[in-house]
């Protein structure tokens, strides 16, 4: 969505674990943190919302621990701010979310990480302009 503000790696940090989590190992976010990662001020349905996190593939290399973390969800929002503009969802507002890091999970360490973040989204929006309101699709 343009308009959206960019994210750094250290802005998804919190969708990783909390505690130490073992190869194969998973765990539950709060799915209000995770959409405030994606947009500052997001309101959400978190009966409807729903975010995981899993850690496969652990290793050691060159003294850093290293792996894959695929972090999965659906957030259905209700309203978010883009630029200053409220949008409020009242039909879907469905984000679908997939974040994976592959590589360091110690950053101190070694730095020598990638990841990625897919999002599909499905909902009609509107907010108010000069002329009227407006429907976002």
């Amino acid at each position: 969505m343009k308009g959206a503000s960019v994210k750094t790696d250290e802005d998804f940090d919190v969708l990783l674990p909390k505690e130490p989590v073992a190869d194969g190992g998973e765990w539950t976010l709060d799915p209000k943190d995770a959409a405030q990662v994606l947009y500052t001020g997001a309101e959400i349905d978190a009966e409807k919302s729903s975010v995981k996190g899993k850690l496969t593939q652990v290793k050691v290399e060159d003294g850093a621990h290293v792996g894959r973390v695929e972090v999965k969800g659906t957030l259905t929002l209700t309203r978010i701010k883009v630029n200053g503009q409220t949008i409020d969802y009242k039909d879907g507002g469905a984000l679908e979310i997939v974040y994976v890091v592959s590589g360091s999970l110690e950053p101190e360490r070694s730095p020598s990480r990638t990841t990625s973040i897919k999002m599909l989204f499905d909902g009609t929006g509107s907010y108010d302009t000069p002329q009227g309101k407006a429907t976002l699709k």
